[in-house]
């Protein structure tokens, strides 16, 4: 101890410093984590990513942290506004074993989720289901640390039935077990599956949602704001599947559309490259290149 002292005041070392040399951590002590999650992208049928820095408790573990972050929701609503777990849904435990992680989940799991007691069809609720199991096993699974993932439910006490996670889940009559979940990288959304689910917007003329996934760049000084009202009928459109920049932030997807003018008239453009950009909160449709679509319209 009197070496250790010593060696303390020769370095200038405090008091911080000698926990850390004694392999101690403050009790409460947090670290950042940066991290990918997966949530529904817009009232699409994929899984857009959030990339942001998730708070890791020293007495929790990394994963259990990523499971609440989903359970909390995403930050960007505009971007993933629908939540994929039923309200109250909490974490029971967190257990790794080898490359499999048993994620046990609090009974609510298996409540409707908001809307389908107001008459939402079965086919949207099973896939915003399948989606919610698609967005945990891909975001638990995207350190390559984990192969698989099982879930369980905690039910009622005194229930005597596997916990694991059944085909109830989907909406389905059967206590059926599925195995497993592995990585679903079929959900997960394109650049060309974003741009079409943002163009979708358009055509519906639900412009507050559409306008929120247009990101200004480089709009020129003759451009300001864009305006919904200079913006021609949508009919149809077709997008390729894109290609991703090499430092992920952009993307080109070649893009054929038809409007109808305010005059009645048809216009097609084609082969367009429509440039969608990436900040950390899914894709977005850069400002101008719908300023250039429209420009080719006059």
């Amino acid at each position: 101890m009197t070496i250790l002292l010593a060696l303390c005041a020769l370095t200038g070392t405090g008091a911080g410093a000698q926990a850390q040399m004694l392999g101690y951590s403050e009790p409460g002590r947090t670290a950042q984590v940066e991290a990918v999650l997966y949530f529904r992208y817009l009232d699409s049928a994929w899984l857009g990513q959030e990339q942001r820095s998730i708070q890791v408790r020293q007495t929790e573990s990394l994963e259990r942290a990523l499971v609440q972050a989903l359970l909390d929701g995403p930050q960007d609503k505009a971007a993933f506004p629908q939540p994929l777990f039923a309200e109250g849904t909490s974490i029971i435990n967190v257990l790794a074993e080898r490359d499999r992680l048993f994620v046990t989940l609090s009974r609510e799991v298996m409540d409707p989720l908001p809307g389908e007691n107001a008459g939402a069809g079965k086919q949207e609720a099973v896939m915003r289901r399948t989606l919610a199991m698609a967005a945990l096993v891909n975001t638990l699974s995207e350190s390559g640390d984990f192969r698989s993932v099982q879930v369980l439910v905690l039910d009622e006490p005194g229930v005597t039935k596997s916990m694991r996670l059944s085909q109830r889940y989907y909406l389905e009559d059967s206590d059926d077990l599925p195995p497993p979940l592995t990585r679903r990288e079929q959900a997960i959304i394109t650049p060309g599956h974003a741009a079409s689910a943002i163009l979708e917007h358009w055509k519906s003329q639900a412009w507050s949602r559409f306008l929120e996934m247009v990101t200004p760049g480089g709009a020129g000084p003759r451009h300001g704001p864009l305006k919904t009202a200079t913006l021609p009928l949508l009919i149809e459109w077709e997008v390729s599947t894109g290609s991703i920049s090499p430092d992920g932030r952009s993307a080109v997807v070649v893009l054929d559309l038809g409007v109808q003018t305010t005059s009645g008239r048809r216009q097609d453009v084609t082969c367009f490259p429509l440039i969608l950009l990436n900040e950390g909160h899914g894709w977005r449709i850069r400002q101008q290149s719908l300023v250039q679509i429209l420009d080719l319209l006059e």
